[in-house]
């Protein structure tokens, strides 16, 4: 009983992270390598994700899992990340304390799930640019296709940013690299945001290919407070006051000074 007692809230503190990420100095980044005790604050994992839904929370297994196994163990899961050859046996994989964070989706709420991080707002920050890597660990003859998503807001659609991903052979991968100019609409807003790798497309019955994202990352600026603005403002009211109001002296070049007697 209390062995089945630890396994069930093991299970529960898995299923979802707690509270949403809070920014901070000029960046955020998450490379996952200690998934081993669980999602990061903010992110979580999730089945059944539509164009507009954020899809149901599901449980992600933290334990080290091999990159050929299948779906059973854990639809999302601790996986090694992709800097050791894709031959590497399962205790390479293991051992590798580079992580990344898998899915690999069998059922079809499965496939059209996602992997999400929430920020609290971007109030006070502009000039985002966001990278993240994903690669596919294992190759099977189903193949899945991922869309990169944010949205402001805790309603409304997604929109997606850059291309979407497709699954291929082992270790093939892309990296998004998204520019300021198409995060505008992340600017110093008062809402939450989310950001998100979606399950759009599939083929095939069965495990699909198996993908791992790793190395997130989301850098800023911050926005100069209005304070600044108005003691630059004041400062130069006050110069240029004070030379309209003391005007330089002209001298006369033709006048002479006064002859002595």
């Amino acid at each position: 009983m209390r062995t089945a007692l630890l396994g069930l809230i093991t299970a529960i503190s898995s299923v979802t992270a707690f509270g949403q990420v809070t920014l901070t100095g000029t960046g955020y980044t998450q490379n996952f390598d200690s998934i081993g005790s669980g999602l990061p604050t903010g992110w979580t994992v999730s089945t059944s994700a539509t164009p507009t839904g954020l899809g149901t929370s599901t449980i992600f297994t933290t334990d080290a899992v091999s990159w050929s196994s299948t779906a059973a163990s854990g639809v999302f899961r601790n996986t090694s990340s992709s800097n050791i050859a894709s031959g590497s046996a399962s205790g390479t994989q293991s051992s590798n304390t580079n992580r990344a964070l898998g899915w690999r989706p069998t059922l079809a709420a499965e496939r059209e799930g996602s992997i999400t991080v929430e920020f609290s707002n971007t109030q006070g920050f502009t000039n985002f640019n966001l990278s993240l890597s994903v690669f596919t660990f294992n190759n099977v003859t189903a193949v899945a296709t991922y869309a990169l998503e944010y949205r402001v807001g805790s309603s409304g659609a997604f929109t997606q940013l850059g291309d979407t991903y497709t699954t291929g052979t082992e270790f093939s991968g892309h990296t998004y690299s998204i520019t300021a100019s198409s995060l505008a609409a992340l600017n110093d807003q008062n809402a939450p945001l989310f950001i998100r790798l979606r399950g759009t497309t599939s083929s095939g019955t069965g495990s699909l290919d198996g993908i791992g994202i790793d190395n997130f990352s989301l850098t800023y600026s911050a926005i100069p407070e209005p304070s600044a603005y108005t003691l630059f403002g004041g400062a130069t009211a006050l110069v240029l006051a004070g030379l309209h109001r003391f005007p330089r002296r002209k001298t006369n070049p033709a006048a002479k000074p006064p002859v002595s007697i």
